[in-house]
């Protein structure tokens, strides 16, 4: 008898050793749900329950076994950065750049024969913000856009927001792209260039014109005629831009940016302000009304490559400094746990039409710190992020289950944001 006691004791306390080591809160229930293999494996194919089914690239274990930082973050300016990235106003305006790079250097790379000198034009309705347009050889206007933040009257010409434009008639805000990418994703090649082909060179285009490295394609479009048939362009704006999309077939890229070997991505996650929170300056500017934060943005990158034009459409956004670590290597719960979550989420929804997971892989996005130095700062920090496609054919649309990387906590849900 006092030998069973014993061996409940221990255990119990191998249980609780288990649990402070994974840093998460579950209770242990979960540990059923994939095997040892499955856990090291980056794609998972199973039935979480019934109507909920998961076909899945995975953050693997190894990924993430040595534990993860949480990182301080600030904006882009002159604060602790080099002051050679730093250029007057009136200099940039006169000689804009992107990143270091001339507009010579930048029209060589876009493509052969543009002509960035022909006619130049600055739109200062919007501080800080430039277009310039160039010409090919056949007279075709093109146009590339820089808008940049301005610090006592110096730019940081590393840090622009840049875009590219084959025509310049072409919707700034791509929403036709923004459309299709949120509804339509198939694992396929043109016939121009295979998928893994183009995805190499529209990233080796962006880290070549900005310095930094961007996680391999989050998702892609394969557009021509067979992608038109399906999704029957069914969005008002896709039906007035179709004529884009006319006669070319091309693909588009998003690429994020990335932390630790994760990607950044953008959740929807506004904070509530409560009692005893205490904010730095920056903080304080992001408070929306009275009682919420608003945090910054991780604006993706996006690349269309065009089976005739080459680059179509480029946008790049800069990413905030990382500071130093404020938490270091803490544990991180495994898929199990996450998995646990989300079963428990879709046993207390009404789900009509079947659901797959897509989607299961530890990202960061930028939010706020805890108040480890007696205050909020704005802060890149690892979530678990399950995101899913609820509903038939291209009726439907993707979500994201969102939860803490070290507790495996529940966080919130909230539809996909292309």
């Amino acid at each position: 008898m006092n030998m069973r006691k014993k061996d409940k004791v221990i255990l119990f306390l191998m249980a609780l050793a288990a649990a402070f080591l994974t840093g998460c809160s579950g209770s242990g229930k979960e540990a059923s749900i994939l095997s040892e293999e499955e856990l090291e494996s980056s794609h998972l194919e199973k039935e979480l329950m019934e109507k909920v089914f998961i076909d899945a690239a995975v953050t693997p274990r190894s990924a993430y076994a040595g534990g993860l930082n949480s990182y301080y973050v600030f904006r882009r300016d002159a604060s602790g950065v080099e002051e050679a990235r730093f250029v007057p106003e009136e200099e940039y305006m006169n000689h804009p750049m992107s990143y270091g790079h001339s507009l010579e250097e930048i029209a060589s790379l876009l493509g052969a024969g543009l002509d960035p000198g022909r006619e130049s034009a600055w739109d200062w309705v919007k501080p800080g913000s430039g277009i310039v347009y160039m010409t090919d050889r056949e007279g075709k206007e093109k146009a590339f856009h820089n808008s940049w933040d301005v610090w006592n009257g110096l730019v940081d010409c590393y840090s622009p927001t840049m875009g590219y434009f084959y025509d310049e008639s072409l919707p700034e805000n791509n929403m036709v792209l923004s459309y299709v990418m949120n509804h339509y994703r198939e694992d396929r090649s043109l016939s121009f260039a295979s998928r893994q082909d183009a995805e190499e060179q529209a990233r080796g285009l962006l880290e070549t014109l900005t310095g930094e490295e961007y996680w391999s394609g989050y998702f892609y479009a394969p557009i021509d005629e067979t992608a038109r048939e399906e999704l029957e362009w069914s969005a008002e704006d896709a039906k007035e831009a179709g004529e884009w999309y006319e006669g070319e077939e091309y693909y588009g890229f998003v690429f994020d940016h990335q932390i630790d070997g994760f990607p950044l991505r953008y959740l929807v996650l506004p904070k509530k302000l409560t009692s005893g929170m205490v904010l730095d300056e920056e903080v304080e500017n992001q408070k929306i009304d009275s009682s919420t934060l608003l945090q910054y943005v991780p604006y993706p990158n996006l690349v269309c490559l065009g089976e005739k034009t080459g680059v179509r459409f480029l946008k790049a956004d800069p990413k905030l400094y990382l500071k130093e670590a404020y938490r270091e290597k803490e544990p991180v719960c495994d898929v199990n746990r996450v998995l646990a979550g989300a079963k428990s989420f879709f046993e207390k929804e009404l789900i009509i039409e079947s659901v797959t997971i897509n989607r299961i892989e530890l990202v960061y996005t930028y939010y706020f710190s805890d108040m480890e130095d007696g205050y909020v700062h704005n802060a890149a920090i690892p979530f678990w992020v399950v995101q899913y496609w609820e509903g038939s054919g291209s009726e439907g649309s993707y979500f994201n289950l969102i939860f803490d990387a070290y507790t495996g906590d529940y966080v919130a849900t909230s539809q996909f944001v292309p």
